[in-house]
């Protein structure tokens, strides 16, 4: 929604899942949509309001339509990959790879545990992968909060697990993802640029988390919070960029 608003002409949406009533607090659809597809959904609000946005989805996994022959994603300007799945992602990060004739950037965006710090990552240089900055299962070799407790909760009874934030915190992460897009769309954001948003010190240690130690190395200047670090995407926490 954030990108259609800021003037994106065309958005593809992908994703298999339905909406459910746990997404409700955290998601731009409401109870209406809960039990439908949130491809479908979603790109029903868009077009009502925003109708001069033209708008596609796929209640797909990725993986599906990239493996066609006729994948809808081949002609796109920019990826944003907000899945937070390692074998889709490891398979987009492939694919991306070998797209030899036209290479456009994708930006990766997740949120650490109680949305107390996130990343965005642009990945569009032939050099650079998102694996770059990634263990083999796909943890990543920065963080910027570490946790004494386990950090889920878990529903009463039916035993789901959620993550405990809410949209105010993840507001600050989903902002910046949006903004790293558009930077990478206009040429201002370059290849395994890496960006982390930081809460503030406060609310990270009032949830009981504390900075890792890579942070306190890479950025001493920032352990405040609500701030933004950025860096070279890759596996040395000392190529801080700023």
């Amino acid at each position: 929604m954030t990108l259609a608003r800021a003037g994106v002409g065309k958005v593809i949406l992908v994703d298999k899942q339905t909406f459910t009533g746990a997404n409700v607090g955290r998601h731009p659809l409401g109870v209406g949509s809960v039990g439908a597809a949130k491809t479908i959904e979603l790109a029903k609000r868009i077009r009502s309001d925003l109708p001069h946005i033209n708008v596609e989805c796929h209640n797909s996994l990725v993986q599906d339509l990239l493996l066609r022959a006729d994948c809808p994603l081949a002609g796109v300007d920019l990826i944003v990959s907000a899945l937070g799945d390692w074998p889709s992602e490891s398979l987009l990060d492939e694919w991306q790879a070998v797209q030899k004739t036209r290479r456009f950037p994708i930006v990766y965006g997740w949120t650490e545990p109680h949305a107390a710090a996130g990343h965005a990552i642009v990945i569009s240089g032939v050099e650079d992968r998102l694996r770059d900055g990634l263990d083999a299962t796909g943890l990543p070799h920065l963080v910027a909060t570490r946790w004494a407790q386990e950090t889920r909760r878990y529903e009463p009874a039916c035993g789901a697990a959620f993550g405990p934030y809410g949209p105010v915190e993840l507001g600050f992460i989903t902002s910046m993802v949006a903004q790293t897009t558009l930077d990478a769309l206009l040429g201002q954001a370059p290849s395994a640029t890496h960006r982390i948003w930081l809460a503030r010190r406060t609310f990270v240690e009032a949830a009981g988390g504390a900075w890792s130690d890579e942070l306190r190395a890479i950025a001493p200047q920032a352990l405040d919070g609500a701030t933004m670090v950025e860096r070279r995407w890759s596996r040395a926490a000392k190529d801080l960029a700023a």
